[in-house]
């Protein structure tokens, strides 16, 4: 899979470089996806829409993963006992690289999306082979939609 970036002015695409699922954040930066599942972030030039500098690695062996406009990131690692999603656990990652657990059972998630000010995220969770929604506080009891 390639990034790419489109100009809404030429309406030219413009390939950047391999990866999946790319975020643009506040800060300035993508963070991305690269084709071995490691996340990676790497600072833009949203004016010429150009990479601009060396893309640094935030954590390895990434399947999903969110980010917040406040700079948090979740993610659901892959690894060996995970490619059915039964043994899945969420983990919130600060700023410094510091994780912590989220207190909610393994099992098979998909698509996390963090709340804007980083205290919350949803995503699908599958257990007892039913499919809903989540909402998971950081500090907090979970949701079910």
């Amino acid at each position: 899979m390639q990034i790419a970036v489109q100009s809404l002015q030429s309406g030219e695409p413009k390939a950047l470089f391999a990866g999946a699922g790319a975020q643009y954040l506040p800060t300035g930066h993508l963070v991305y996806l690269s084709p071995n599942n490691n996340l990676f972030a790497v600072a833009f030039d949203l004016a010429r829409l150009e990479v601009s500098g060396e893309a640094v690695p935030i954590v390895q062996n990434v399947e999903w993963y969110a980010v917040s406009d406040a700079g948090t990131l979740a993610y659901v690692p892959t690894g060996p006992g995970t490619e059915d999603g039964d043994g899945r656990t969420l983990i919130w990652v600060d700023r410094k690289g510091k994780e912590e657990a989220l207190h909610a059972p393994p099992a098979n998630y998909h698509y996390p999306k963090i709340s804007p000010d980083g205290t919350r995220v949803a995503l699908t969770a599958v257990i007892d082979d039913n499919m809903d929604i989540w909402i998971w506080t950081r500090f907090g009891n979970p949701g079910r939609d």
